[in-house]
């Protein structure tokens, strides 16, 4: 725990590995599948998520710089535990059923928290 830089984000990605699912790939397979989203499509809300790590790249460099790194690490976590839990709701059609919200809202906020792009909130700092 001497060197910050290689231990927080080793207990981050344990943190992550271990407390939060990642059901990316069965995502995947849902929208494709039972949603019947085309594959250019997924493809294209995929990209989202690279512009999602430019924003939060940008909001950091901006705004975040002076907050300490743990903090970051917690908020990516928690931001993490919102995007598994839309595509619980999602993949349970809580989304269209209970909200009223469509599947393309729903997936697009899905990918633009999607877990590259929260995590570089974990990293950034480090």
């Amino acid at each position: 725990m001497k060197y910050t830089e290689f231990s927080l984000p080793i207990i981050f990605l344990f943190i992550q590995g271990i407390l939060l699912p990642n059901f990316d790939d069965l995502h995947y397979v849902f929208l494709v599948e039972t949603v019947g989203m085309p594959k250019y499509e997924y493809d294209f809300l995929n990209t989202i998520t690279y512009g999602a790590i430019l924003i939060f790249i940008f909001l950091y460099n901006q705004f975040l710089t002076k907050v300490q790194a743990w903090i970051m690490v917690l908020v990516s976590l928690i931001l993490i535990l919102i995007m598994t839990l839309l595509m619980l709701a999602n993949a349970t059609r809580m989304n269209t059923e209970s909200w009223g919200m469509s599947d393309e809202a729903i997936n697009a906020l899905i990918f633009f928290l999607g877990t590259n792009a929260v995590s570089t909130l974990a990293y950034v700092p480090i």
